[in-house]
């Protein structure tokens, strides 16, 4: 797909097609990574760090410790 190259003050904008921002998803105000690899640029999710990734544990998303398996050596249970 094409896209046109339009100013935006002193810098330079492109739009992104709804079917790209659908698919990747991404929306108004979402923070990207951008890259310049030789003469591409690369868009991707920022990478999170722990403490980043460990606060978005809520009680609704986090799962039960389950224990399915026998234990193979010396492990008290």
């Amino acid at each position: 797909m094409k896209t046109k190259v339009s100013k935006w003050g002193n810098s330079l904008g492109l739009r992104i097609p709804k079917v790209f921002a659908a698919a990747i998803p991404v929306k108004a105000g979402t923070v990207i990574q951008m890259q310049l690899v030789g003469k591409k640029i690369i868009l991707s999710p920022p990478e999170e760090t722990l403490k980043e990734m460990v606060a978005q544990i809520t009680p609704e998303n986090r799962h039960d410790l389950l224990l399915e398996f026998d234990t193979v050596g010396k492990e008290i249970w």
